[in-house]
C-alpha cells in the first residue's frame, strides 16, 4: 500500500498468515502513506508486516499477536512507523527496526509490549530507530535490545518498564514520572573499534522502581571505545534499584556510574567491581548524596 492506501482489519478478524507491504507517501492527489490498521479485538496473527514508509496501528483491545514486523526506510521520508494505542498489545510479535533511519514504534496510552520482542538493530550511519512508551503503557514481559549508532529507547509520562529485559547499545532514558519497574536492564559499553557505547539517563521525577541494573565494560581496547554509562541528573534518585558496574575486557574501560545536579543515589545497592566506576563528585554543589549500600573493590569518587 502507498499514496494514501490503507487496509483494516475489524471485530474478530485476523491477518492469519497474510504478507503485507505498507510505503511511504510517493505522491498523487492522497501522498500520504500506506497503512494497515486492526480496530477491536482484531489480531495480526502470524502474518509478515513490511513498513517502508509506511504505517501500523493496533487500536483499542487488538493484538500484533505472533507477527512478524520490520521497520525500514523509504528514502526521502524516513522509516515507517508502528503505533499502539487504548489497551492494544504487541503480544507475541517480533518487531524489527532495520537500517538507516529505521523507523518508530510508539506505546500510547495503556498499551502493553506484553511478551514481544523487539530490535533496534545497529547501523554503521545514524539510524534515527526510536521506541517509546508513553501515558500509563508498559513493556510488560517483552525482550528490547538497541543497537548502537542513534538508536533511542524512551519512557514519559507513568509509564513502566515492567518486567521487561532491556539492553541499550543506544541511548535510552527515563523522565517525568516514568518507571523501570522490575526490568532487568543491561547497559553495553563498545564491543569492537569505533563503535558506540550504550547510555542510559533518569532525570526529574523518574523513578528505578526495583529494578536490576548492570553497566557493563567495553570489550576492546581501542580510540574512542567507552564502558556503559547510567546518570542521574536534575533531581534523579536511584530509590531501591541495585546496580552493578562492571569493568571492561581486553583492556576496555569499565562501566560508569555518575550523579549530578541533584542527582540522588537514594537507598540503592551499588556493586561496583574491578574497573567500574561509581561517581558523585557532581553532587558536591547539590548538597551531596546518599547510598543505601556500597560493595565491590571499584572506584567510588
Amino acid at each position: 500500500l502507498e499514496t494514501g492506501g490503507t487496509t483494516e482489519f475489524r471485530n474478530n478478524s485476523s491477518a492469519a498468515n497474510g504478507t503485507f507491504y505498507n510505503r511511504g507517501g510517493t505522491g498523487g492527489s492522497f501522498p500520504g502513506p500506506g497503512k494497515t490498521q486492526f480496530f477491536d479485538y482484531a489480531v495480526a496473527g502470524t502474518g509478515s508486516f513490511t513498513n517502508t514508509g509506511g504505517v501500523i496501528e493496533f487500536h483499542a483491545n487488538s493484538s500484533a499477536d505472533h507477527g512478524t514486523f520490520a521497520n525500514q526506510t523509504d528514502p526521502p521520508l524516513g522509516g515507517g512507523t508502528i503505533a499502539f494505542y487504548d489497551n492494544s498489545t504487541a503480544a507475541f510479535a517480533s518487531i524489527a527496526h532495520q537500517g538507516y533511519q529505521g523507523g518508530t514504534t510508539d506505546f500510547h496510552n495503556q498499551s502493553s509490549a506484553s511478551n514481544a520482542t523487539i530490535v533496534l538493530e545497529a547501523h554503521p550511519n545514524y539510524n534515527g530507530s526510536r521506541v517509546t512508551f508513553w501515558d500509563g503503557s508498559t513493556a510488560a514481559d517483552a525482550k528490547i535490545t538497541t543497537g548502537s549508532d542513534g538508536t533511542l529507547l524512551q519512557f514519559y509520562n507513568n509509564s513502566s518498564a515492567g518486567n521487561a529485559a532491556i539492553t541499550i547499545g543506544g541511548v535510552a532514558s527515563f523522565a517525568d514520572t516514568s518507571t523501570a519497574g522490575n526490568a532487568t536492564i543491561t547497559v553495553l559499553g563498545s564491543n569492537v573499534a569505533g563503535d558506540g557505547r550504550g547510555s542510559l539517563g533518569f532525570t526529574g521525577s523518574a523513578s528505578t522502581g526495583n529494578a536490576n541494573f548492570f553497566v557493563q565494560g567495553a570489550t576492546v581496547n581501542a580510540f574512542g571505545a567507552g564502558g556503559g554509562v547510567i546518570a542521574f541528573d536534575y533531581g534523579g534518585n536511584a530509590g531501591s534499584a541495585t546496580f552493578t558496574v562492571n569493568g571492561g575486557s581486553n583492556g576496555g574501560p569499565g562501566g560508569l556510574m555518575t550523579f549530578g545536579r541533584g542527582g540522588n543515589g537514594g537507598q540503592a545497592r551499588f556493586i561496583v567491581n574491578t574497573g567500574g566506576t561509581l561517581d558523585f563528585g557532581g553532587t558536591t554543589l547539590y548538597g551531596g548524596a546518599t547510598a543505601g549500600s556500597l560493595e565491590g573493590a571499584g572506584k567510588v569518587l
